[in-house]
């Protein structure tokens, strides 16, 4: 008996599915193998660990680190072993360098870049205070108040920094150019803290520029004993001491080391304002004595002190010299004239430009080497040597 088949659709058996290339494997075939050919599972494992490795390199770039915060960097660093070995401390430092850190996350980070523990232990002990509850700041600002000894520096504190000083009020809306900093409360604030500061670093006393610091520190963090312990750390781990103290000893030493650096990475610059007959100086000092405050808006100057914070010196010497690279080709087409007016809304320009965003992210591809600051500090030690010693050699011979 005839068998007939059943050919409908139904009985029919599936085709197989066509297996899918993989794209490794046609980078593979591509590039390493003849056509037909079919690539080894070493070769294949082979181009995989490349295209991680490029992904890897890719994600440890300045270019991705400008993309997060310091606070997804955090959470990246523990989702797995892989990313913690990307996401590491070392990242870390390049997102705050980029100016990434959040705002709520700043205080902590300054406390431990620049701890004052020792300083507050220090200060407690030279105080006799016992008690957890007894405050030193508190006792420092009513000894430098009440103190027959602090009376000059109380008043100098008083005439510049005043509520009712006019000098007071032009210097400082000019630096900051902010109207909310110049509120009663924290002119208040300023001077409570100078005041503490006077007795706590007797041999400093009072210098003006000490007021541009505070202002910011009591802006940025809002509390003035804080503002005060930040400060005490910052001079205790950059020596700001030695910015402050009588003559300014300090200040000279790091304008030194920004023009021989200014020199270095903007020559073009340099050539143009020895043409005009200008120095160096009328951007150098103005910088290092206020750290920053006279070029960046306050709200943004934060995130220039969460640099000096963690880099000290060498990260505020790359910001300057990003922030006049910014202004150079605007400054090398002027007359001396011209200048003039341009600096004085030269805070106004660099925020068009992109803000400090832009300058920060610029100063991380700036790379300064150690030696040429050594080198720098050698001649400058070199010059004031020179300029003692003449004297004294001249009337011997």
């Amino acid at each position: 008996m005839k068998q007939h088949h059943n050919n409908s659709p139904a009985n029919k058996p599936l085709p197989k599915p066509k297996r899918k290339s993989s794209p490794h494997r046609e980078i593979v075939h591509i590039s390493s193998f003849e056509k037909g050919s079919e690539p080894s599972q070493s070769a294949l494992a082979w181009n995989i660990r490349d295209l991680f490795d490029l992904l890897e390199e890719y994600l440890r770039s300045p270019s991705f680190a400008s993309l997060l915060s310091a606070r997804q960097t955090i959470a990246l660093g523990q989702v797995c072993r892989s990313f913690r070995r990307i996401f590491n401390l070392r990242f870390l430092r390049l997102v705050v360098r980029m100016g990434n850190l959040e705002p709520e996350l700043r205080c902590l980070f300054w406390i431990r870049q620049a701890p004052y523990i020792n300083t507050e232990r220090q200060c407690r002990a030279s105080l006799s205070l016992d008690s957890v509850f007894d405050s030193a700041y508190s006792k420092l600002l009513l000894r430098g108040m009440y103190s027959p000894q602090f009376d000059h520096v109380r008043t100098e504190i008083k005439q510049y920094h005043s509520v009712s000083h006019q000098k007071c009020c032009s210097d400082i809306r000019r630096t900051y150019e902010d109207p909310q900093f110049m509120c009663r409360e924290t002119l208040e604030k300023m001077e409570n803290v100078l005041t503490a500061l006077a007795v706590l670093y007797s041999d400093v006393g009072y210098c003006q520029g000490m007021g541009f610091v505070v202002g910011a520190l009591i802006s940025i963090l809002g509390e003035e004993e804080l503002a005060f312990w930040m400060f005490s750390g910052l001079a205790e781990k950059h020596h700001l001491r030695l910015l402050f103290m009588k003559g300014l000893p300090a200040i000279h030493l790091h304008i030194h080391i920004l023009e021989d650096l200014l020199e270095m990475y903007l020559p073009r610059m340099d050539a143009h304002l020895r043409k005009l007959g200008v120095g160096w100086d009328m951007f150098t000092t103005k910088f290092a004595l206020t750290l920053g405050a006279a070029y960046f808006p306050l709200e943004s100057l934060g995130e220039v002190y969460d640099v000096f914070f963690m880099d000290g010196w060498v990260g505020l010497y790359r910001i300057e010299v990003a922030y006049l690279e910014s202004h150079q080709a605007a400054i090398c087409s002027m007359d001396m004239a011209a200048l003039s007016e341009y600096l004085k809304s030269i805070r106004q320009i660099t925020k068009q430009q992109g803000g400090v965003k832009g300058v920060l992210r610029r100063a991380v591809e700036i790379h300064i080497q150690q030696d040429a600051i050594e080198k720098s500090i050698d001649g400058f030690f070199r010059i004031q040597a020179g300029r003692y010693l003449k004297p004294v050699w001249s009337s011997c011979s």
